[in-house]
């Protein structure tokens, strides 16, 4: 346990006394916080002659936060946090350089001020990767990169990891792989969402949930248990960046566009709607405003690939539930091809899980207007109107009751509730039969708008 008494730790590179550190209580630990890291601490400011110009505590218990490395602070703070430890109570005295510099801050800083801090390190947490900020991969940094810029998507990406469950190291791997499609070289998530964030000679350690690792099933071949939480630590080697949009003309973009296609229909087929979704929405950004410059087949080119873009992010938000968006997807195309049978069915199916029977009935009765032989709208539209029915029914059940217990408390005597036909019950039988079946779904849908053969093995031809 260090006091009052401890060394004095000079932390400037030159060693000239701008940034000095002395711990008054010691922390716990060999490890402190890393640039990045999320750092909670406690503080009082003071002037050279003791007076006190800030002071965390007095508003409120909760403590400080800052990102470390991040110039939330100033100079001398980044660095002596840096070598503090955890529970760590220390005095940092930083001159004016390290500190407000020139102008100080005024009223309460007079400018050229050396400033002196006593600050107690209470905790720290690492950089959630995820998107939904669950935890489920966290970021502590080694070694700062190199550059500014980070991946994107299609950029060239080589990583060298090693990973470790439980202590123990299981696997040491360099690969290079498109970033959007590490699966393809058996990168895990968590190590692909970590890449997309780190810069050229970056260094990291992500601790990484089951759910972002090798899941409920595990890996036999590593010996990786069912939801085993896993440590990488991982160095960004080298990336190239993929061309953004703005660096295409549209001529490259179209046929961009057709690659990316592509490869939102395998992950569809592979059952990864929402990777899928992605590269649809890619082509959209691409496409959407490029209205000008156009030569020879590429407005039709254009016009086909949103088309089948719009088709298809209506397709993968019905198979994520994504009602709304589908219906969306479906209207943009029936803007400019109001008889769009693909897309009068699926704006049928969004409604018809929405509960919007009415509308969805109509959508499947032109469907069969435009073919008449199209056994999925007949199930679908049978379906509609049976659900529609079951709704009325049981509104009519539901005021039933009301005005039954109207009755019974006038005590009897006429009532509306005499009057009214007595009604059917819906019953599971029934509606058991009219569900759709999910081969004439199938059968209709398509699955994508592509040609199977590509990637079926199929020399059945399906345009868009």
């Amino acid at each position: 346990m260090a006091d009052a008494e401890s060394e004095v730790r000079d932390l400037t590179f030159d060693k000239s006394g701008g940034i000095l550190l002395k711990t008054i209580r010691a922390g716990e630990g060999e490890e402190g916080p890393r640039i990045g890291d999320r750092v909670f601490v406690h503080y009082t400011g003071r002037l050279q002659d003791g007076t006190v110009f800030d002071s965390s505590k007095d508003r409120g218990e909760e403590p400080f936060q800052l990102t470390l490395g991040k110039a939330e602070v100033i100079k001398g703070w980044d660095c002596a946090i840096a070598n503090m430890r955890k529970g760590e109570v220390a005095v940092i005295t930083c001159s004016p350089e390290h500190a407000y510099g020139k102008k100080g801050l005024p009223p309460s800083i007079p400018p050229n001020a050396t400033v002196i801090y006593e600050v107690e390190l209470i905790d720290w947490k690492g950089v959630d990767l995820t998107t939904d900020k669950d935890g489920g991969v966290i970021k502590r940094m080694i070694k700062q990169g190199e550059r500014i810029a980070t991946p994107n998507d299609g950029a060239t990406v080589t990583i060298r990891y090693t990973g470790y469950y439980k202590g123990k190291d299981f696997e040491t791997k360099t690969v290079t792989f498109t970033q959007g499609e590490g699966d393809q070289v058996g990168l895990i998530p968590g190590l692909e969402m970590a890449a997309r964030k780190m810069k050229q000679g970056e260094q990291d350690r992500l601790t990484i949930a089951p759910r972002y690792a090798f899941g409920e099933k595990g890996c036999p071949k590593l010996n990786i248990p069912s939801n085993a939480a896993l440590v990488y630590e991982v160095e960004m080697v080298i990336f190239e960046k993929a061309r953004e949009s703005w660096e295409m003309d549209v001529g490259q973009k179209i046929q961009q566009s057709k690659i990316i296609k592509d490869k939102g229909t395998k992950y569809f087929l592979k059952g990864d709607h929402r990777r899928a979704l992605s590269y649809y929405k890619k082509i959209v950004s691409f496409l959407e405003h490029e209205t000008s410059g156009l030569q020879g087949e590429e407005p039709l080119e254009r016009e086909k690939l949103l088309q089948a873009a719009h088709l298809n992010i209506a397709m993968c938000s019905l198979k994520l539930n994504n009602f709304c968006d589908a219906e969306a997807a479906c209207n943009i195309v029936l803007e400019t091809e109001p008889q769009n049978v693909k897309a009068i069915f699926r704006r049928g199916q969004s409604r018809l899980e929405r509960c919007d029977y009415g509308p969805a009935a109509g959508d499947f009765a032109q469907v069969l207007e435009l073919e008449p032989s199209n056994k999925a709208a007949k199930n679908q539209l049978a379906v509609s109107r049976q659900r529609q029915e079951q709704a009325l029914n049981k509104e009519k059940e539901l005021y039933t009751n009301m005005f039954q217990k109207m009755a019974d408390k006038s005590g009897g005597g006429f009532s509306l509730y005499q009057t009214m036909p007595e009604v059917g019950e819906w019953n599971n039988e029934m509606a058991k039969n009219m569900m759709p079946l999910q081969e004439e779904r199938d059968a209709f849908e398509d699955i994508v708008e592509t040609d199977k053969k590509d990637f079926l093995g199929m020399g059945s031809h399906m345009s868009d």
